[in-house]
């Protein structure tokens, strides 16, 4: 099936930039993955001496059943599954056939003993999460602050209007509005590596029953928890039947939180880019309209507000279902975690599409300059904080008066300082005051990024 056939834009329109996820997210990425904990946990049962030492030979076999698991070896995964119906046993069956070739079937007793399916879907898909934050999600957000932090210390001198309410406001700096982005960003990067993830072994309703009835003098406490360690994982007990999703909700909650930050970022530049402050550079060839060949429309970032936005609604959907499941276990998880990668790789096209969009971004400092001189009522907030100071007690119903609604230049500016019940020095600091100087602490907070 071509990609002008796929039901998805992930695996048709956008199947090119969501590409590097189909190693951790597609359901060969899954199959793979769980044949890895049912090897490691054979070999395991092996080292702990509850079933026979298995040789450096056979481990090596073992373990290049995991290696050499390819496209055509899955859909012998999958042929079983279409026969027996079941996805996990599949694999379980597909290591017999292996263990036949391999001349290894005196274990085949063992493979899956003990466990139930949650102890093999619990590990698998926390491993590909969490080999996919680390290897794809984190380096590309790794990036995204990296450009972010460079645009800040490209525009640290830039004085720019601030808006409140979308009115004018006070001066402040390019770089520091930025700078608030960027340090947001970090803020959650560094609370996205630090989760831990938590998976489940025990069984059935997750007792051990099984296991310390066949092997009574095996400590399976520690069994399970040495078995999940090697994966970099947590044991989360007690637990039912199923390793509950709190941790997996931890994630999406997380990097919901960075996509609702880097959607308000891509709002914020559509609007500069609306204001004239920001142009884009385009490349020779691009249409920006169908019908106007004047225009560069900001596709990148409200592609990216779009992808963000579906991603969330995603991420929003599991958070609720993944930490609910009827008694000890219900199956209706199961498809809902089969979507994981899919909020992943919304998550991704908005990356990718933001960078590209930063990538192309101009500053139109004149622009912004002229916006900024337009109007020195902005600096009407020195003239009654100093009035305030001199013990005016009307010092804010006295400025709103002189400039609420109205505009005023330079000149004005100076002629209604002279007007104003101050000291000559407290004058001389509102004359000394202009759109561009008014800046306080701003420079100094551009550099306070985490």
């Amino acid at each position: 099936m071509g990609r002008l056939q796929m039901v998805s834009p992930l695996d048709g329109r956008y199947g090119c930039k969501i590409f590097p996820l189909v190693d951790y997210f597609s359901e060969l990425a899954l199959i793979r993955r769980r044949l890895f904990v049912e090897i490691e946990y054979l070999i395991q049962l092996s080292q702990e001496g509850v079933i026979e030492k298995t040789t450096l030979k056979t481990k090596r076999e073992l373990r290049n059943i995991v290696k050499n698991f390819d496209l055509s070896e899955g859909e012998l995964v999958k042929g079983i599954e279409d026969k027996i119906r079941h996805d996990v046993k599949s694999v379980e069956y597909y290591i017999r056939h292996k263990f036949a070739d391999l001349g290894l079937t005196h274990l085949n007793p063992f493979i899956h003993i003990g466990l139930t399916s949650e102890d093999v879907n619990s590990v698998a898909y926390r491993l590909m999460l969490k080999d996919a934050l680390s290897e794809v999600i984190i380096p590309e957000l790794e990036l995204l602050y990296k450009q972010l932090s460079s645009f800040v210390n490209q525009n640290k001198t830039v004085v720019m209007l601030a808006r409140t309410h979308g009115q004018a406001a006070l001066p402040t700096i390019l770089g520091k509005e930025f700078a608030v982005f960027s340090s947001r960003l970090g803020h959650q990067l560094d609370m996205l590596k630090k989760i831990k993830l938590r998976a489940k072994f025990g069984g059935a309703v997750d007792n051990m029953s099984a296991l310390t009835a066949a092997y009574p003098g095996k400590n399976w406490m520690k069994f399970g928890e040495k078995f999940l360690h090697g994966f970099g994982m947590e044991r989360v007990m007690p637990t039912t039947q199923i390793a509950a999703g709190d941790d997996l909700v931890e994630v999406f909650h997380v990097v919901s939180r960075i996509n609702l930050i880097l959607l308000d970022l891509d709002q914020d530049i559509w609007r500069y880019i609306s204001d004239g402050w920001f142009n884009q550079k385009g490349k020779k060839g691009f249409v920006g309209s169908s019908t106007m060949p004047q225009k560069i429309n900001p596709i990148e970032f409200e592609n990216s507000e779009g992808n963000l936005q579906l991603a969330n609604g995603m991420f929003g959907t599991m958070a609720r279902k993944l930490q609910v499941s009827r008694l000890q276990r219900d199956l209706s998880d199961s498809t809902v975690m089969r979507n994981i990668g899919v909020g992943f790789g919304y998550s991704l096209i908005g990356y990718l599409s933001l960078k590209q969009g930063l990538g192309s971004l101009g500053v139109d400092k004149k622009k912004i300059k002229d916006e900024l001189f337009s109007d020195w009522s902005i600096l009407g907030e020195a003239a009654q904080i100093l009035l305030r100071k001199a013990g005016t007690k009307d010092a804010y119903e006295q400025v709103a008066e002189l400039m609420r609604g109205t505009k005023i230049g330079k000149n004005e500016w100076k002629k209604l300082v002279t007007e104003l019940k101050l000291s000559k020095l407290d004058k001389q600091k509102l004359l000394n005051l202009t759109p561009a100087n008014y800046i306080g602490l701003s420079r100094s907070m551009t550099d306070l990024r985490e």
